[in-house]
């Protein structure tokens, strides 16, 4: 499935060994004034003690990494247990206004065993190394959807949409995208995405089957697109059918 469309609620990240999970999967915060505060929960669904190194580093560019304050910075987590990490992006005063970007970065070690630690052997095994890229911006800018040759298809029991959506705004943006009526109040979810600055996104992405009997009877007075801003829950785009 193309990145961004569908963003999953858990990411996954598996080895041989073991696997990362962590939630929400995103930043995308003011970092100015105050800055942005998230917390970020890892689940540990081995069976065994997993010990983990969280850190920021830095981006190719316009990296806010070294803005930024985790705590703790390192956590042991028991089979089935589950842990809150909080991270701190404060942007220094002066900051020109634009976006910016760090990587989270994680680590999983082994935790060593009781007859290792008795023989002395104390070297630290990393089983997973996880990196997720993170948006923060600085000033009152925001994302602008421009939507070009849009076309939807409704039959039966399937949407085939036409178009591009490109984002022309200042920093990346966060949405949801639903089938609705005139008034927005029928609202049948189509997907979930993020769209980066300067990034387009094909509208056939959405391309989907509908199998809920409910939506099926409603989809001849359903001739609206409704696109809501996930941050502040407006509309930003309608797009008639």
């Amino acid at each position: 499935m193309i990145k961004h469309i569908f963003l999953l609620f858990l990411l996954m990240f598996s080895s041989a060994f073991s696997y990362i999970n962590i939630y929400p999967t995103e930043f995308n915060k003011k970092v100015d004034g105050q800055g942005g505060l998230i917390e970020y929960n890892l689940y540990n669904r081995t069976d065994k003690n997993v010990r983990y190194h969280i850190s920021l580093l830095d981006s190719k560019t316009d990296s806010m990494a070294s803005w930024g304050e985790i705590y703790p910075k390192t956590l042991t987590l028991k089979p089935s247990e589950e842990k809150t990490i909080k991270l701190l992006i404060k942007a220094p005063k002066g900051t020109k206004e634009g976006e910016y970007s760090a990587v989270l970065n994680i680590k999983e070690m082994e935790v060593p065993s009781l007859e290792k630690v008795k023989s002395k052997n104390t070297s630290v095994t990393i089983l997973t190394n996880f990196s997720m890229e993170i948006l923060g911006y600085v000033g009152a800018i925001n994302p602008n959807l421009e939507i070009t040759d849009f076309g939807l298809k409704k039959s039966k029991k399937s949407l085939e949409f036409s178009g591009v959506m490109e984002n022309t705004g200042k920093r990346s943006g966060r949405y949801n995208m639903f089938l609705t009526d005139s008034k927005g109040n029928n609202r049948y979810f189509l997907g979930d995405f993020t769209i980066l600055k300067n990034e387009s996104i094909q509208l056939s992405d959405f391309n989907q089957n509908i199998k809920d009997e409910k939506t099926l009877k409603l989809l001849p007075k359903l001739n609206w697109i409704f696109i809501v801003d996930k941050d502040n829950e407006k509309v930003t785009n309608k797009l008639s059918i």
